[in-house]
């Protein structure tokens, strides 16, 4: 803790001022000096402290009995919840030595400027629980100085790339490849991951970016009112994903350069680029983050603020009572044009499927729902296995080859997209014959008994049942639980139901029961997505056993 000279109170970091405030007095101090009076008998400039008071230096460190996550502060008062699994403890501290950072952004963005941009964000977000709206949970934030790796990185070697170049011809558009070689050489400082396996990474990225112009040399009095995460990854851990966005960054670099004038780069999202990069230097820095943790039973949600701009990045789950009341509240409206559109197409093309309309309508519906609901419980399952949070793979398990995880999901996700796009592409074009059909003489042509407008429909809506229902099965059989193909087969046979009754001729009281029946298994299996959505939009309560990497790199 830091006294005030003056009254010996307590001094804490003031955002407004960015400087050190006493809580009785009003005295401001800067930072830098209270770390000369500290550290050294004399007020020398930071950069000629000698080397082992840099390296390391005293902070409390709280742990969480619960999940195992850690948290340090200057200050010795304790702590009464855990920002990372929402519980309401006491936590354990003890005084502890940690690596001394390089740089830090103090936070610029206040506490209440913090809560009025979570207030702004929810008026976006209809449907999320009362509990994330009350103001007792609104003022839990936290600010939380998170430790980032800083890359530094050069590209100075001999490297080649393909380029394309379309040319129109006679013959049509010609696609030329050509082998580019030549040499490289950059420099980029700037790139960043987060050092802590605590810290989600996806939240990391999404609050990105940080004003590099902003970064100060390190002082412990910056942390004073606030608390730090421990760096507990090992900046190797990064090196591949550092290697693929500094690429990245290239390819847009080599884009612009006035010889590829004419010529793409990168036209073929699947190209790996070998740009030769090095990291030749990692420094950690510690970035200003507001962290809120919303716990419902064994899912925990997390709201996060870029303490320097307010970026937000949150999890927001759904109340599914208030998405009931309010979407049906929403549906009325759209019935109701509906049934005028119905209503005033009695010389169109969809009026001559007479009563089957209602059952195409509610069959395409059902297909939604099916897409909906495969992509969402597959989407639950990456998540489930952690797909790309390397740190967390490194400190709980040891793991660095994660490049290997993602190779036979991203080639199955490409067939997926291929399947996908065949499949609304012939779909839309049925569509759209149909419609030009019933505007012409052609309207009336049948085949094999079956009315053109009739067949042209009736395709489009087997192509879209059929992609659709064979990407959801691809989704389900990738995934271990298997059982969960219950919910893929309720969803099927809203499509089916709906989808024999356009064929097959049928009394009307057995149609509108058929769609009725459709109707209600479209209705569980959506609501079954929105207890998946929360799931998807949530989080398992964090277990940090720290098993595999050095706690304080």
């Amino acid at each position: 803790m830091y006294d005030c000279p003056n009254c010996a109170g307590n001094l804490q970091f003031d955002i407004q001022t960015q400087k050190m405030k006493c809580a009785n007095c009003n005295t401001l101090i800067d930072p830098y000096k209270l770390e000369y009076t500290k550290g050294m008998a004399d007020e020398r400039a930071a950069d000629e402290l000698d080397e082992e008071f840099n390296e390391k230096y005293e902070v409390t460190m709280f742990s969480c009995p619960q999940c195992g996550a850690k948290i340090y502060s200057m200050d010795t008062q304790a702590a009464g919840f855990c920002s990372y699994c929402g519980s309401t403890t006491i936590l354990n501290s003890r005084l502890e030595s940690v690596v001394r950072p390089k740089y830090i952004v103090p936070f610029q963005i206040t506490k209440n400027r913090c809560v009025d941009i979570f207030r702004n964000y929810m008026k976006k977000s209809k449907f999320i629980p009362k509990e994330l709206r009350d103001e007792h949970a609104i003022e839990s934030f936290r600010g939380i100085y998170v430790p980032f790796w800083v890359y530094k990185t050069k590209q100075d070697d001999f490297v080649s790339f393909k380029a394309v170049q379309y040319k129109k011809e006679l013959s049509g558009q010609m696609k030329y490849t050509y082998n580019v070689s030549g040499y490289l050489n950059c420099d980029y400082y700037g790139a960043v991951h987060d050092a802590s396996a605590a810290f989600e990474d996806d939240i990391g990225e999404q609050l990105l970016p940080y004003d590099l112009d902003k970064f100060q040399k390190f002082t412990p009095a910056f942390l004073s009112g606030f608390y730090a995460d421990i760096a507990d990854v090992n900046p190797g851990v990064y090196d591949k994903y550092i290697e693929n966005v500094i690429a990245k960054v290239t390819v847009e670099n080599l884009k612009k350069h006035p010889m590829m004038h004419g010529y793409l780069v990168g036209d073929d999202p699947w190209e790996k680029f070998d740009f030769k990069t090095k990291i030749v230097d990692v420094q950690l820095v510690m970035l200003p983050v507001w962290l809120l943790s919303y716990r419902k039973g064994n899912r925990i949600a997390y709201i996060a603020v870029n303490g320097l701009t307010g970026k937000i990045a949150a999890d927001m789950p759904i109340s599914p009572a208030k998405y009931i009341i309010e979407s049906f509240i929403l549906s009325l409206p759209v019935f109701g044009a509906v049934k005028l559109l119905l209503t005033a197409t009695n010389h169109t093309s969809f009026s001559q499927l007479g009563i089957r309309a209602f059952g195409y309508i509610v069959a395409w519906l059902a297909v939604m729902v099916m897409y909906l609901y495969t992509s969402n419980m597959y989407w639950i399952w990456e998540r489930s296995k952690r797909f790309g949070d390397f740190g967390k793979d490194y400190v709980q398990k040891g793991e660095h080859g994660f490049n290997e995880k993602w190779l036979p999901i991203l080639r199955r996700e490409k067939t997926d997209g291929f399947i996908n796009k065949v499949t609304w592409l012939v779909s839309s074009t049925c569509c759209i014959g149909a419609i030009v059909m019933g505007l012409t003489p052609l309207s009336d042509f049948v085949i094999g008994g079956y009315n053109i407008i009739f067949l042209l429909f009736g395709l489009s809506l087997i192509t879209g049942a059929l992609g659709v229902s064979i990407v959801g099965l691809r989704f389900i059989m990738r995934m271990e639980a298997k059982r969960k193909i219950a919910g893929y087969l309720i969803a099927l046979w809203g499509i089916i139901g709906p989808l024999a009754v356009y064929w097959i001729p049928v009394k009307d009281s057995l149609m509108y029961l058929t769609i009725f029946i459709s109707t209600l298994c479209g209705i569980y299996t959506f609501m079954d997505i929105i207890g998946r959505y929360n799931i998807l939009c949530t989080r398992k309560l964090p277990q940090y056993q720290y098993q595999g990497g050095d706690h304080h790199v």
